[in-house]
């Protein structure tokens, strides 16, 4: 092939084609555990994240939900995958194998929110924050008592092992936030007169994207690295089903998700879809949560 502007183009568009079936193939799990919110800056300021708001009797002056005080700032980032096409493929006409890496970078960048999401899921633990400050899953998030005085609530039981979740499905919120600046572009450095030619003799293609991850209410979300079984499920659960938000209002969670990495699959299996117990007893949790095994875990 004749290295010109227009096979160049020709074979841009090619790869690009590839790209965007590439983009199509892949399977979503990030949609299960967050919520997409659109970006159109460097950062998102979420100053609505202190409470859930619910209805009162409407006594006297209205009472105003407050904002945090600090607002949880999520900022975006820039994230990319490359590959390069020698330039000798090109005069040979080998290039046709290079389609199958273009489908490849597409579908990697459309499974790069999995890995996002639930690496933040993990990082809960240790570096992940949530709006009060500290990590999403914590023994001691504030909360405002019926009262007005202040005291803490947990959303996990700590351990040392294979971590799980188990999370509320709650109709407008998810306990997570994918952030979207920009979706995955394909870009190129493919002209006959561009540097990595002159110098490394190949041709250069390459998606970046732009994301930012955050939490929202940690009430929504319970993070544990004990043994999964009935009764730490049944602690998450009761927990989950208990929580209030500020001065002691009910959140009425119940439907419930469990999430789980593939090694924790069968004991998950007999919490909440098994009909009997280990003992041939009826299993009270059957069918308590949704199950989601994510090999993103």
């Amino acid at each position: 092939m004749i290295i010109n502007d227009t096979n160049l183009e020709a074979l841009r568009k090619t790869l690009n084609a590839s790209f965007q079936s590439g983009l199509t193939l892949a399977q979503s799990d990030w949609d299960k555990v967050a919520m997409a919110v659109p970006s159109t800056a460097g950062e998102n300021i979420y100053p609505w994240l202190k409470d859930i708001p619910g209805m009162r009797e409407w006594i006297g002056p209205r009472q105003k939900h407050g904002l945090a005080e600090n607002a949880y700032r999520v900022p975006n980032k820039d994230f990319e995958d490359t590959i390069s096409i020698p330039r000798n493929a090109i005069l040979d006409d080998t290039v046709g194998t290079y389609g199958v890496n273009a489908k490849m970078l597409g579908s990697a960048a459309a499974v790069f929110p999995n890995q996002l999401i639930f690496q933040a899921m993990r990082d809960g633990f240790t570096t992940g924050l949530a709006f009060d400050g500290l990590p999403l899953f914590s023994a001691s998030h504030p909360i405002i008592l019926a009262d007005g005085s202040v005291s803490a609530y947990a959303n996990t039981d700590g351990g040392a092992g294979t971590n799980w979740f188990l999370m509320i499905d709650h109709p407008v919120l998810k306990p997570l936030i994918l952030q979207k600046r920009q979706d995955p572009l394909f870009t190129s450095l493919d002209r006959p007169n561009d540097p990595n030619l002159f110098f490394n003799k190949e041709f250069i293609y390459g998606v970046d994207a732009r994301y930012g991850v955050g939490y929202t209410f940690p009430q929504l979300i319970w993070g544990s690295k004990q043994a999964l079984s009935a009764t730490t499920f049944e602690l998450a659960l009761t927990s989950l089903r208990a929580m209030k938000g500020d001065f002691g209002r009910p959140l009425g969670n119940m439907n419930a998700v469990l999430i789980v990495p593939a090694s924790l699959e069968g004991a998950a299996r007999d919490v909440v879809v098994s009909a009997t117990g280990a003992s041939g007893a009826t299993n009270k949790w059957k069918d308590a949560a949704k199950l989601v095994i994510s090999p993103w875990l």
